[in-house]
């Protein structure tokens, strides 16, 4: 009995085999189908990979356009020069309305310190606390807190 049932086992295909089979028989009788679903997975594919490379190119230029922003405020604190400072700080207001993340709080703790620079003390101080409760980075958080600090 045994005997029998272990020919037998051996005499079939194994399951690769028979999943092959399947597959391949499928694919010929719904080949449209096939060709369709395939096409499409690959059209996805593709498209998440547009994405994710268009999120990495906004990024770069985002953290471009935060670095040009940073030189006109401490280009700002060295002259004196009010122009400078109003560049920055358009610059630092696009960059804190389009992403979150840390480049926004970068940006806002920027903000922060240009209000503070203007004497609005309530307002950057408000600032850095939303910063110092909620940025991801902790040493934006330490920053934040020191500022605190310096305002009290």
């Amino acid at each position: 009995m045994r005997k029998k049932r272990i020919k037998k086992e051996i005499k079939e295909p194994d399951f690769f085999i028979k999943a092959v089979n399947w597959f391949q028989t499928y694919i010929r009788t719904h080949l449209r189908l096939v060709i369709i679903l395939s096409s499409s997975v690959v059209l996805i594919i593709c498209l998440f990979i547009l994405y994710a490379w268009h999120e990495k190119k906004r990024e770069n230029e985002l953290q471009y356009e935060l670095s040009k922003a940073a030189v006109l405020f401490r280009q700002s604190i060295l002259t004196g020069n009010e122009s400078y400072l109003s560049q920055a700080e358009k610059i630092f207001l696009k960059i804190a309305k389009e992403k979150e993340g840390t480049l926004s709080d970068i940006a806002r703790f920027y903000l922060a310190r240009i209000k503070e620079m203007r004497q609005e003390k309530k307002e950057a101080k408000k600032d850095l606390e939303a910063i110092s409760q909620s940025s991801q980075s902790s040493i934006l958080r330490d920053l934040a807190e020191r500022a605190l600090r310096e305002l009290d």
